[in-house]
């Protein structure tokens, strides 16, 4: 399949691009940045013929049959409905949207043009996260009631101030910019929907929205959900840390994994499992094989659709309203 890129920013960098330039099935045909030096080094260093300032020019390119929009959440909307009039199949980073109907719109363009719209949660092909997912399904927990979903790092500030800034405020913060990948999890965990969403996050005075977030919600069959996300934790640090927790509680047993021991452990009557599974490496290539897969044999296969990516914003967007409207006033600045 013969992709275009748009966004040569850091997830392109390390995830899309290289997972292109690896796989068979892929092709890079052409990249798109608004940084036309940083276009030209990326696609020079990745096999791109084609370098491109105006994404719509790589639009209008008739032998790209897919365009992966690895740009800010704020642009995927018009580049998605450019790339629909395209009759261009879609591979979307995670959020799909600021807002529901922005998204709403996007799925409908793309299912009018006949293309298929991928979102980009990767976390369902990375481990541990794959291996949960399999106990799970067995039924080794037995009736899911309790999931504890936690990430907490020093957020994006590694980048740069304004990067930090654009993701608090455009990005609405890490409930919403890394917090759908969870809340993409819980449904896909479970099979259910969120029923209820409230949040409490602590906040600094620079920016209106949480930079560490608590969320607890119910489920449909009264399945309970925790999801933790924080860009303070470690912040400014000599030695920063990114944690990640996931416990899936059940009648029949428990699972529990955390990145201080690197191992994910089956509780059962039967007696204790564990395995060994280094830090989360994630699965760009599973997601393009995926994708590509799903459109050449015109059917979703493992394709995560613009549907799931729609749900997650708007569990993560009730994350975030329900945080404003407890916003207690926190004297955090000197953290930032």
């Amino acid at each position: 399949m013969r992709f275009g890129v748009i966004g040569c920013g850091t997830v392109a960098e390390w995830g899309h691009l290289p997972a292109i330039a690896a796989l068979p099935e892929a092709e890079l045909v052409a990249v798109a940045d608004l940084d036309i030096q940083r276009a030209e080094r990326l696609g020079r260093r990745f096999g791109a013929d084609l370098i491109f300032q105006d994404y719509r020019e790589l639009l209008a390119c008739p032998e790209i049959e897919a365009v992966v929009v690895a740009t800010p959440v704020e642009t995927h909307h018009q580049i998605v409905m450019a790339a629909a009039q395209q009759k261009k199949h879609v591979l979307c980073e995670k959020p799909i949207a600021p807002s529901l109907a922005q998204g709403r719109e996007m799925i409908q363009a793309m299912n009018e043009a006949g293309c298929y719209l991928g979102i980009n949660f990767l976390l369902r092909e990375s481990e541990p996260l794959v291996s949960i997912k399999r106990y799970i399904d067995k039924g080794l927990v037995g009736k899911l009631k309790v999931l504890r979903l936690i990430f907490n790092s020093p957020g994006p500030g590694w980048a740069g101030k304004e990067r930090l800034d654009n993701l608090m405020t455009h990005g609405l913060g890490p409930i919403f910019d890394c917090g759908v990948h969870y809340f993409d999890l819980a449904r896909w965990f479970t099979g259910r929907e969120f029923l209820e969403v409230e949040a409490r996050g602590a906040f600094i005075d620079e920016y209106q929205n949480p930079l560490h977030v608590i969320a607890t919600c119910r489920l449909e069959d009264e399945i309970m959900v925790m999801i933790e996300e924080s860009w303070l934790y470690t912040h400014g640090a000599q030695e920063g840390n990114r944690y990640r927790r996931y416990d899936i509680i059940g009648d029949e047993g428990t699972i529990s994994y955390s990145t201080d021991t690197e191992e994910l452990v089956l509780y059962r009557e039967d007696g204790t499992t564990r395995l060994y599974i280094a830090k989360e490496q994630k699965a760009f290539d599973r997601i393009y094989i995926n994708f590509i897969e799903s459109v050449k044999n015109h059917q979703q296969n493992g394709l995560i659709s613009g549907e799931d990516g729609l749900r997650a914003v708007e569990a993560a967007l009730r994350a975030v309203e329900s945080a404003r409207r407890k916003k207690q006033p926190h004297k955090l600045a000197q953290v930032i």
